[in-house]
């Protein structure tokens, strides 16, 4: 059997059993019914939208509409209140993205169901394993394109790094609206930045003139990232910052990387990418003026929390000081033991930033482990800093460095700015890990394969560090199943 076949079935093996694993915890180990609490948000909002509205059909009760200041009631646990949802102007919104729930009513139209009732952890767990798909192609074509000499493993490798790491399994393992927002914003947000490269790698880089049947798909291609960019910002809204950044940093490549005396065949390229960027953000910003009378508010104000966030930067639920204490409560964080299996938990437990200089606003609200412990894979992200060429590329030195220099920022860019906006809550969850992991994992693997790149004079090293690297990232979803099965008790003992 040929390397490029038994790759192949290599990858379709592994496809599987991810899928497998995916369903298995989505359903809490029954394989029949999907698990999770039953407040059905984002069906609430694929009816409402199904009925013509913008806000839930549900009303908010009189008791609720009663109170002088509805935002300050501590906990709203009582039955009256959906919790978490916004009330405004006595209607009932989410501040969560609608892109989700317009998928969900796209599903309702063809099936003819009106009114949905679906649990939203079947969506996180279809939205999962999307965003693991295309994470897997993007890394096999940085490979094919890039590093056609290297073997396919170390992509492999990273591929099972994003898909069964801790970040992942956990937030399946308890999915909910919360969730499905985190996750489908880094599939459309992956989803873009493959159909950039596609556009603008060295294999559709070459276009003689705009009549040029390459230079269609790479238009189409730019559409069809700009429209992924401006639906993943209107999955995730912390996201718009990140999907802002990749769009300008991919304008800015497509017209330097052109030569001067042809930059005007650039700009087809860039209309189509900045044309279906812009519409996308003019309809989430309508979506948002609509609800609110303001295209910068989604309703956090609004939102009926155990926290009063009216006045967010006032109670220090957001701001600047913040941040040091979730870089290290993401960073540094370590799981805590247990003798009996599993062995290993989440904690919330202080960190070393909270516990010697305390902030009264800043408080560990959610089970975490820092990447430190559950993704190591990512200490090799920068490597990808270094440019070596692949002497058995056929592409062009300056195409190789070009297409690398841009993905390199872009990936940077999105996991940076991805994770940025959850830095200013005083708080720290697991979920939040999830704006960072993915486009850092792609970044890792591209520095693995610099690394191995410049390693192969010296075969022995090269080997010792991929066995290495094989066992970290085996020990890391280890840690990561351990860490799932605490999380949840249902797994646990379907386990047994």
């Amino acid at each position: 059997m040929s390397e490029r076949r038994q790759s192949l079935l290599n990858a379709i093996v592994l496809g599987i059993l991810v899928a497998l694993a995916y369903v298995w915890i989505g359903t809490d180990g029954s394989w029949r019914e999907w698990g999770g609490y039953r407040r059905h948000y984002y069906s609430r909002l694929a009816e409402a939208f199904l009925n013509g509205r913008l806000s839930l059909l549900t009303e908010p009760s009189r008791g609720i509409l009663s109170q002088p200041d509805p935002y300050s009631m501590a906990g709203h646990t009582g039955r009256d209140v959906l919790f978490d949802a916004v009330l405004f102007n006595g209607k009932y919104y989410l501040y969560w993205g609608p892109v989700p729930a317009l998928v969900e009513a796209a599903v309702c139209l063809v099936t003819g169901n009106f009114h949905p009732l679906y649990n939203d952890r079947p969506m996180c767990v279809a939205f999962a394993y999307g965003m693991v798909l295309v994470a897997a192609i993007l890394i096999f074509q940085i490979r094919d394109r890039l590093f056609p000499n290297q073997l396919v493993s170390p992509g492999a490798v990273g591929v099972l790094s994003l898909a069964m790491g801790a970040p992942i399994l956990m937030i399946l393992a308890n999915a909910e609206v919360y969730e499905t927002a985190i996750v489908a914003g880094q599939f459309f947000l992956l989803a873009g930045i493959l159909a950039a490269w596609f556009a603008i790698s060295p294999s559709l880089a070459e276009s003689p003139s705009a009549a040029n049947p390459r230079e269609k798909s790479k238009m189409l291609l730019l559409a069809l990232a700009g429209i992924c960019w401006a639906a993943a910002a209107g999955s995730r809204v912390s996201l718009p910052p990140a999907v802002a950044a990749l769009a300008a940093i991919t304008i800015w490549h497509l017209w330097t990387s052109s030569p001067g005396n042809r930059r005007n065949l650039a700009l087809p390229a860039i209309s189509a990418l900045a044309a279906t960027f812009i519409a996308g953000a003019g309809l989430l910003a309508w979506y948002n003026f609509a609800r609110f009378g303001s295209i910068t508010e989604f309703g956090l104000r609004y939102q009926l929390s155990g926290q009063d966030q009216s006045h967010p930067l006032q109670s220090g639920f957001l701001g600047i000081q913040n941040i040091l204490f979730n870089v290290d409560a993401y960073l540094a964080t370590p799981p805590a033991c247990l003798h009996v299996f599993p062995l290993l938990y989440a904690t919330n437990c202080r960190t070393w930033m909270d516990t010697h200089f305390p902030l009264p606003s800043y408080f560990s609200c959610e089970p975490l482990v820092g990447i430190l412990w559950a993704q190591p894979f990512l200490l090799l992200a920068p490597a990808s800093a270094l440019f070596s060429p692949s002497p058995a590329n056929k592409i062009s030195l300056s195409q190789q460095r070009s297409s690398t220099r841009w993905l390199a920022a872009s990936l940077l860019a999105a996991s940076l700015l991805g994770i940025a906006p959850v830095l200013l809550i005083s708080g720290s969850t697991m979920r939040y890990l999830l704006d960072f992991v993915p486009c850092f994992t792609i970044l890792a693997v591209l520095g693995y394969w610099q690394i191995l790149e410049r390693l192969t004079p010296h075969p022995r090293i090269r080997r010792m560090l991929e066995y290495t690297v094989t066992i970290v990232v085996f020990a890391q979803c280890v840690v990561a199943v351990q860490l799932t099965l605490a999380t949840n008790a249902a797994l646990l003992h379907a386990l047994f």
